[in-house]
C-alpha cells in the first residue's frame, strides 16, 4: 500500500458528491469556511445543489463530477461533502488506472466507505477514513486536528483514547479495512468485495437499531468473514435516535 501525496495549507482540496444530496446548505458553508480558515483553497466541480430523487445527480453526472475532481491537476485532495446512497452505484463508471495515475487523498465515511475500499484495493492507495465536509465544521477538536494531521502527513501515531474497551487481548497486524458496517455488507457476494484474510477489520454505524447491526454482523459471521481476519475493531453504534447501542 502506498500514501498518496500529502497536502499542505495552500493546497486545493475538490469537493464530490458521490452519493446523496446535499440537504444542509449551512453545514457545506461552515465546512468550507473551516478549510478556509486552515489555509486550504476549495474548489467545487460541479453544482452541490444537484439531486435525482435520494441521489446527488444520476449516475453518470456523480461519476463525471468524480473523475473531474482526480483528473484536474490543481486539486491535490478529494472530501466527500457527505455519505448517503450512491457510492455503489458509482463502482462500474470508475476509471480506476487514472485514480492509480492521479493519487490525492480521498476522506469520508458513511456510505463513501465503499469507494474508500474499493479504490483502496485496486489501486494500492491509502484512503482515509475521516470527516466530511458536512461534519467537519461540528467535529471535536482532537477529530479535527486528526483530520489535518493525516491529510499533512504529520500523524504518526494515532492519538490515545482513554475510553476504549479491550474485549480480547492480544498483538495483530494486518492491512486496516472497513468503516461503516452497512456499506461493507453490502459489497459481498459482489466482485468489488476485498480480501478479508489476514486484515484487521473497522466497523462502525449510525441510524441503525440493535436488530439491524444484529443482523449484519450475523451476516458477516456467516460468510465466514470474521474467522478469516488477524483483528477487530469496533467504533460507534447509535440507533435513529442517536443513541448508543
Amino acid at each position: 500500500m502506498q500514501l498518496p501525496p500529502a497536502i499542505r495549507p495552500g493546497d486545493t482540496i475538490g469537493l464530490i458528491t458521490p452519493a446523496g444530496p446535499v440537504m444542509n446548505h449551512l453545514h457545506v458553508q461552515e465546512g468550507i469556511a473551516l478549510l478556509e480558515r486552515a489555509g486550504y483553497q476549495v474548489k467545487i466541480t460541479a453544482d452541490l445543489s444537484c439531486r435525482d430523487g435520494y441521489l446527488a445527480g444520476t449516475d453518470q453526472q456523480r461519476a463525471k463530477q468524480f473523475a473531474s475532481v482526480w483528473q484536474d491537476p490543481e486539486i491535490s485532495g478529494v472530501l466527500a461533502v457527505r455519505g448517503g446512497y450512491g457510492s455503489l452505484r458509482l463502482l462500474p463508471f470508475l476509471d480506476l488506472e487514472m485514480i492509480r495515475k492521479n493519487p490525492k487523498p480521498l476522506v469520508g465515511f458513511s456510505d463513501i466507505t465503499v469507494l474508500l475500499n474499493v479504490i483502496s484495493r485496486e489501486t494500492g492507495m491509502v484512503t482515509f477514513h475521516g470527516p466530511m465536509l458536512n461534519t467537519l465544521s461540528r467535529s471535536d477538536a482532537q477529530s479535527a486536528s486528526a483530520f489535518f494531521e493525516a491529510l499533512e502527513g504529520t500523524c504518526i501515531y494515532p492519538a490515545a483514547v482513554p475510553e476504549v474497551q479491550i474485549l480480547a487481548k492480544g498483538n495483530c497486524t494486518g492491512q486496516l479495512i472497513g468503516g461503516n458496517l452497512a456499506s461493507l455488507v453490502h459489497l459481498l457476494g459482489t466482485p468489488y468485495d476485498f480480501p478479508w484474510e489476514g486484515a484487521v477489520l473497522f466497523i462502525e454505524d449510525t441510524g441503525e437499531p440493535l436488530y439491524r447491526i444484529d443482523r449484519m454482523l450475523t451476516h458477516l459471521h456467516a460468510a465466514g468473514k470474521f474467522a478469516k481476519l488477524s483483528g477487530l475493531i469496533l467504533g460507534t453504534f447509535t440507533d435513529n435516535d442517536n443513541k448508543e447501542v
